[in-house]
């Protein structure tokens, strides 16, 4: 009966050390950071964008381009989503600036005016080949450091002939509403 029980006993410590050494394996193993596995991520589903889709044609130099529409008039994203926007084809150049959207009332004259603060964002938030000069600006926002809120993104797109086109859109940044249990 002795040498059954130490077998069984045996057996157990075996099995707990295994289920040890496994944890500890696994957690040592894992040294990746955040913006390793975003970019892991982006290089294996990289943005789809319909190539017949209507808003990005035509492009620059085109006929029928209109610079009020590069940008939706505003876009609703969430604290933890993905920012994605494409500018015009057959641009040169590409400028993508931010501002925090504020209201600033004189209380002497009742007028209202919008100053424009411009909001610098870290590389580490972009996607693999966007950024603030290229065509496509995707921006993960919880990387980014942009609070909920509102913002202005402004989008500036040189022709290969040097003449600048413009457009802004309102940025709403909400935070996620979560029930409590």
């Amino acid at each position: 009966m002795k040498n059954s029980a130490s077998k069984k006993t045996l057996t157990i410590q075996n099995f707990a050390l295994i289920i040890l050494l496994g944890a500890l394996f696994a957690v040592s193993g894992c040294k990746n950071t955040t913006t390793d596995v975003m970019s892991s991520y982006d290089s294996k589903f990289p943005v789809k964008l319909e190539p017949g889709d209507d808003r990005f044609t035509p492009g620059i130099g085109e006929v029928g381009f209109d610079e009020t529409k590069m940008l939706d008039d505003e876009y609703f994203k969430s604290s933890v989503g993905t920012l994605q926007l494409r500018g015009p084809k057959n641009a040169a150049l590409y400028e993508w600036t931010l501002y925090l959207q504020k209201t600033v009332i004189d209380p002497d004259n009742g007028l209202t005016t919008y100053p424009k603060e411009p909001v610098t964002l870290p590389a580490s938030c972009f996607q693999t080949n966007s950024s603030t000069t290229t065509e496509y600006f995707i921006v993960y926002i919880p990387l980014s450091g942009l609070k909920p809120g509102s913002y202005v993104i402004q989008l500036r797109a040189k022709s290969k002939g040097g003449l600048w086109y413009s457009d802004r859109a309102a940025l709403v940044i909400y935070d996620i509403i979560r029930e409590e249990s």
